[in-house]
């Protein structure tokens, strides 16, 4: 009897050292007996006058500065050098535990889970049986119904209150929606989709014309539907290279150094009048040979913008009087017809795969045929410099569609930037595949100010 006694003792306090160790080595863990006892305030709202939590989790925090120094930072933000503060920071936090015997806490937060709905915060405070309160839940809480009539709630954020006056059951829930709900209707094994555009969701940064003459002649061309209507003799684009600007500078074989103008290929007036480039009579056919820039071999061209080593952001605002809206200079990437973009080649515009970021610039050289004749705007890579994106090679001249920093035109201030005007603002993306003509139906609504909207 003392034997079985001695290892009933020794197998109770191993169990209790193995505890205390996976306490420890589970997070901290605190366990407080509050004086009063029974006749305090706290027993009164919690019950029993104890309060038990367990607090594990993990921080990291990473905290430095990216610091890059680059000859092609200057024709960024005019600075050599930039200094980025680089911070990332994880969390994970687990708390459980009672406060008295009426509040749990469960606590479950993770900065790396990929949904909001996955980070649990729940507090459940339970009343004794004789208690108007019953129950209340806060934070990630759920409404169940017994009728169908009156459907319940999921992924919800809230408080939820259970009470009881005698045999009245009253159940409220205050909280925000996380998750959603959808409803399809199929007809003939087709679903049936309806969707709401306003005039400002059209397709943005992705469709650009390739000149002033394309966007004012857009008009007339689809006037007479489904024929497409030319004018000056224009036939059709026949060759085309697009490039859009590489950040941060990396190597590669189709990375070039480029100088992109806005009115490269424009009449000499599209940026000395302030309308020249949205009047109806505007819009003559873009050439090289019909600019303000002396393309001839010797010229300010080769001088300026295509020598590597000349300073050719300077050359373009104190002797050509452009804004910065109006040139980018930097390394570009030549995309891929078919997979990054695709052209009309009548309407004379291009529409990009994906949509271009706030720091990207696209630039294009196209070649034409009017009056039998073949005209060029910019320069193709295959007919300058070479093709290793290095700093003495010639660069490319080219007709910007879009630069990196785009403002927005400005009536109070008088700011009009005239490659604003090549972003095709009129395409809108349908949210839906497979979608038959024969069945689609639009309807249109207009609401002047003060009135209820009209369809047509």
């Amino acid at each position: 009897m003392r034997q079985a006694l001695r290892q009933n003792w020794s197998t109770v306090q191993t169990q209790r050292q193995r505890q205390a160790s996976q306490r420890r080595r589970s997070g901290l863990g605190v366990s407080i007996a509050l004086p009063g006892g029974r006749q305090s305030a706290f027993t009164t709202i919690f019950g029993r006058p104890e309060v038990d939590l367990r607090v594990n989790g993990q921080a990291n925090i990473n905290a430095g500065f990216n610091y890059r120094k680059s000859d092609q930072q200057v024709a960024f933000s005019g600075r050599a050098a930039q200094l980025d503060p680089d911070f990332k920071q994880d969390l994970r936090l687990g708390i459980t535990g009672t406060i008295g015997d009426k509040l749990r806490v469960n606590v479950n937060w993770d900065t790396n889970n990929q949904f909001d709905y996955q980070n649990q915060l729940r507090l459940e405070y339970t009343g004794y049986e004789d208690e108007i309160i019953q129950r209340i839940e806060a934070g990630n809480v759920m409404l169940q119904t017994p009728s169908q009539l009156i459907r319940g709630g999921q992924s919800l954020f809230g408080i939820k209150a259970q009470l009881q006056l005698g045999g009245l059951q009253l159940t409220t829930v205050a909280s925000q929606q996380e998750g959603q709900s959808n409803s399809l209707t199929i007809s003939g094994g087709a679903q049936t989709t309806t969707f709401d555009l306003q005039p400002t969701d059209y397709d943005d940064g992705r469709h650009f014309f390739l000149a002033y003459y394309f966007r004012n002649w857009w008009e007339d061309a689809l006037s007479d539907p489904p024929n497409i209507r030319v004018a000056n003799g224009f036939e059709r684009i026949t060759e085309i290279e697009v490039w859009k600007l590489v950040y941060p500078v990396r190597d590669d074989e189709n990375v070039r150094q480029v100088v992109a103008i806005v009115d490269l290929g424009e009449p000499e007036e599209l940026l000395t009048l302030a309308d020249a480039y949205t009047r109806d009579d505007a819009g003559a056919l873009p050439d090289n040979r019909n600019d303000r820039y002396d393309d001839t071999p010797g010229g300010e061209v080769d001088t300026y913008l295509r020598n590597g080593q000349a300073n050719a952001a300077a050359y373009l605002k104190d002797q050509r009087g452009l804004s910065e809206d109006d040139f980018q200079i930097g390394r570009f990437k030549r995309l891929e017809p078919g997979r990054d973009y695709t052209y009309d080649e009548v309407l004379g515009y291009i529409s990009l795969t994906q949509r271009l970021q706030e720091n990207e610039a696209l630039a294009v050289a196209f070649r034409y045929r009017a009056g039998g004749r073949i005209y060029q705007v910019g320069d193709f890579s295959s007919e300058t410099g070479g093709a290793g994106g290095g700093q003495d090679e010639d660069r490319l001249v080219l007709k910007l569609l879009r630069p990196s920093q785009l403002r927005q035109p400005s009536p109070a201030t008088g700011y009009n930037p005239a490659v604003w005007y090549l972003e095709l603002r009129n395409l809108y993306r349908l949210p839906g595949r497979g979608i038959n003509p024969e069945d689609f139906e639009l309807e249109i609504y207009y609401q002047p100010p003060g009135k209820t909207a009209r369809s047509s």
